[in-house]
């Protein structure tokens, strides 16, 4: 798995070898940002024009998918290996603007084995052009025979076993609240479906034919369909969370979702978010959310948390 140029291994993982991934560097232009923006179809004016006298942002999407450890020049998989994505956990430092230059560095974190199978966390951190940090985030790696993935694919049917530890969530209080000033634990916030369809599925893991973006690639791997990257859902998770908390989500802001079973072109994810706690801080109110994503089926897909400060005041705005 992820075998680079480099000759000397940095770890082994019950005989994974891995070597080092090699920095990469992209300009977020607003073309490329346009593309994420329709991918993720999230046609917000901070994406697009800007807003409150600011610029506009680089969608967070774009930059996950960008700082993935599969755009390092150095990047290599076996031709019968097929790289798996279990969880992320994500650190935003600070707003990331359209037109800027940034660079991508990975490093191998740690190793570890579940259920007899190695897995590799690489840290992502990515810079812009004044050499300030504007995300951190770990991703959770693994790898299976590509003739085995469709059917070593974690299924919803393992998911309350496998995340049983995970916090049930308080029945909401309500479906809907007026104001983020107001009280919000207990509250599930308002969130609206997304599609993944195989062209914005394209438009964000393209422009190369792979398992996200090509029926016979994926097909060719032991896969039914298309998968859609996971981090084209954390996307969707990063636009909820600017909505209801504003732009400090992008400077202080965290979220940390596993992902239970693959995204299929033509599924649409229904997001939940529910408030569950709730820190006075010398900065605001920082939130802590429960996070379940679902398919038209009703199977699980993903869950998880995500972080916020909100400082009151300076947003008043229906959740909606």
């Amino acid at each position: 798995m992820m075998r680079g140029e480099a000759t000397t291994p940095l770890l082994k993982v019950a005989g994974l070898t891995v070597s080092r991934l090699e920095s990469y560097q992209f300009t977020a232009d607003a073309d490329l940002n346009r593309r994420y923006v329709e991918a993720e179809d999230a046609f917000h004016p901070r994406y697009l024009v800007g807003e409150a006298g600011h610029p506009p942002i680089v969608h967070p999407g774009l930059l996950l998918n960008r700082s993935s450890n599969t755009r390092s020049p150095s990047f290599r998989l076996d031709e019968d290996e097929l790289g798996i994505h279990s969880r992320g956990e994500y650190h935003f430092k600070n707003p990331a603007y359209v037109n800027d230059r940034f660079t991508v560095c990975w490093d191998y974190a740690e190793s570890y084995e579940k259920r007899g199978r190695p897995y590799v966390v690489i840290e992502a951190t990515v810079i812009d052009g004044d050499r300030r940090e504007i995300l951190r985030w770990r991703e959770h790696c693994t790898v299976y025979p590509r003739a085995a993935a469709g059917a070593a694919a974690p299924s919803a049917g393992d998911a309350s076993a496998r995340h049983a530890a995970a916090p049930a969530a308080e029945p909401p209080k309500s479906a809907a609240v007026t104001d983020v000033d107001d009280e919000l634990v207990g509250v599930t916030l308002a969130t609206r479906d997304r599609a993944f369809t195989l062209e914005r599925m394209r438009l964000f893991s393209g422009p190369r034919d792979n398992i996200h973006t090509d029926p016979v690639v994926a097909r060719a791997s032991g896969l039914p369909a298309p998968i859609a990257s996971a981090t084209q859902s954390v996307g969707h998770v990063c636009d909820l969370m600017l909505e209801h908390f504003g732009m400090n989500f992008l400077s202080r802001g965290d979220v940390d979702l596993k992902m239970v079973q693959p995204i299929v072109a033509g599924d649409v994810l229904s997001y939940k978010a529910i408030v569950v706690e709730s820190e006075a801080t010398n900065v605001g109110t920082r939130y802590t959310l429960e996070l379940r994503a679902s398919n038209q089926r009703g199977e699980l897909v993903a869950l998880g948390r995500a972080v916020s400060p909100y400082a009151g005041g300076a947003r008043r705005s229906p959740l909606k």
